[in-house]
């Protein structure tokens, strides 16, 4: 049995700056703002590394591949965005078009029958579990 309770921990204070490393001293006791400045910078440090040493486009994986029966696939993989954040797609990914057409009729009916569709992918920072806080 747990006597934690499971709590977000959220804080007020301006965003951190990507900029800023914090000064450790000898005998700082560091905060929430201290750990997210810290954590700011090195992410953004990565990002600036991948991004300038490495460029951006895909990494491995995410083959794209379209069926018959207006099904699109997209294998397992990892990109780099033109920003430098690492993207990570797992499991395989399945888009029925049907659905989305018989849903959007209204909207593609001025497009004719022949019309473009693209697949794009976006970095979204996603929350794994929350962890209790004593």
């Amino acid at each position: 049995m747990s006597t934690f309770d499971c709590k977000c921990a959220t804080t007020t204070a301006a965003p951190p700056d990507p900029r800023k490393h914090v000064n450790y001293t000898h005998g700082m006791v560091l905060g929430v703002d201290d750990l997210t400045q810290e954590f700011a910078y090195h992410q953004n440090q990565r990002q600036w590394l991948a991004r300038d040493a490495i460029g951006y486009g895909t990494l491995s994986g995410l083959r794209v591949t379209f069926e018959p029966d207006l099904k699109i696939h997209v294998t397992p993989g990892t990109a780099l965005s033109p920003r430098g954040q690492l993207i990570r797609v797992v499991p395989e990914q399945c888009a029925v078009l049907n659905e989305w057409l018989a849903e959007s009729k209204e909207k593609i009916r001025n497009l004719g029958n022949s019309f473009p569709i693209y697949v794009v992918l976006c970095f979204r920072e996603c929350k794994v579990e929350e962890l209790p806080v004593p």
